[in-house]
């Protein structure tokens, strides 16, 4: 497990992240699923991402609380942000997996924490 902690910039659109291994056969994945709890109950984002500098990224928000719990997160739920072209994600393509706090779930200057268990692929 990896215990994140973050303060949000004080303007808008600002962010914190965490990235994880990408794991080599996402293509092959139909959810992303691992444990996570929060200091309080809060709304974070899983994104995926192809390589930097393209600004094309896909996610999905997800709750959490105090409470560990089984987070899933199907493939088919993201949605393209920014300069993302297609609604589907081109998984083979993939460079990062983050978990993403920001300022739509979260006002500008607030902090928190979470724990973040292994992350896996369900098939």
């Amino acid at each position: 497990a990896v215990d994140f902690s973050w303060r949000l910039g004080p303007a808008a659109q600002t962010f914190a992240a965490i990235q994880t291994a990408t794991p080599s056969d996402l293509a092959t994945a139909t959810a992303v699923t691992f444990r996570a709890a929060a200091d309080r109950p809060r709304r974070l984002w899983l994104q995926l991402r192809v390589p930097a500098g393209t600004g094309q990224r896909w996610g999905a928000s997800f709750y959490v609380d105090r409470t560990p719990r089984e987070i899933r997160v199907p493939l088919t739920a993201l949605a393209p942000f920014g300069d993302a072209p297609a609604a589907q994600v081109p998984l083979d393509r993939v460079t990062a997996l983050l978990v993403v706090t920001d300022t739509v779930h979260g006002e500008p200057g607030s902090g928190g924490s979470l724990t973040l268990g292994p992350v896996q692929l369900a098939r």
